[in-house]
C-alpha cells in the first residue's frame, strides 16, 4: 500500500484538506454565525494574500522561513500577534502535515527522534499559545515577537548566503573505495 502512494496522491490529500478548511470557514461565516459579518475583498485582503504568496515563495526557495516571513508581514500590516500566530500555524498544519505523511510513506522517519521532539514540542506550543492568548497583552508582547522574528530572519539570511564548501575528493566514499583497490 505504501509503495503505491505517489506525489499525485499526496497532492490530492493537500487539495482535499484545504478544500475542507475553506468550506468549513465559509459555513462558519455564512450559516452558523450569530452576527452579520461583512466579508469583502478589499485592498487589505489583497495585501494579505500577497504577503502569504511572498512568504510561500520564500519557503519554497529556501525550504524554510514561511512562519518567520508571514508572521513578520502580518505584524507589519497591523494584525495582532495572537491572530498572526494562529493564522500562520493553521496554514502550516496542512503543509507540514502532508510533508510529514510524505516522509512517513517514504520510511524517512526516525521514530525515537520524533518522539523526543514531538512531546516537548506539543507541550511548548500549547503553553505558548495559552500564554500568548490568555496571559499576555498583545501590545506588550508585539515588540518582543518582532525582535525575535528579526533575529531569526537575520539567522536565515546568513545561513542562505553561507558558502558550502565541497568535500575534497580524497574524503568522498568513491575515492576511499578506489584507494582500497589501488
Amino acid at each position: 500500500m505504501i509503495n503505491k502512494i505517489s506525489n499525485r496522491h499526496i497532492g490530492i490529500v493537500i487539495i482535499s484538506m484545504k478544500t475542507v478548511l475553506v468550506v468549513f470557514i465559509i459555513l462558519q461565516l455564512t450559516l452558523f454565525s450569530e452576527k452579520e459579518i461583512d466579508v469583502s475583498f478589499d485592498e487589505q485582503f489583497l495585501l494579505l494574500v500577497f504577503a502569504g504568496f511572498i512568504a510561500q515563495m520564500i519557503d519554497g526557495a529556501l525550504g524554510m522561513a514561511y512562519g518567520v516571513s508571514c508572521t513578520s508581514f502580518l505584524l507589519n500590516f497591523g494584525v495582532p500577534p495572537v491572530l498572526a500566530s494562529a493564522s500562520v500555524h493553521t496554514a502550516e498544519v496542512f503543509t507540514t502535515g502532508v510533508s510529514g505523511l510524505s516522509h512517513l510513506f517514504l520510511k524517512n522517519v526516525n521514530l525515537k527522534l520524533f518522539l523526543r521532539l514531538a512531546i516537548p514540542g506539543v507541550i511548548g506550543s500549547v503553553t505558548g499559545a495559552y500564554i500568548l492568548s490568555n496571559v499576555l497583552d498583545g501590545g506588550f508582547i508585539k515588540p518582543y515577537v518582532s525582535a525575535y522574528l528579526f533575529l531569526i530572519g537575520v539567522f536565515i539570511l546568513i545561513k542562505s548566503f553561507k558558502v558550502i564548501k565541497p568535500k575534497s575528493e580524497s574524503n568522498t566514499v568513491s575515492a576511499r573505495i578506489s584507494r582500497r583497490f589501488l
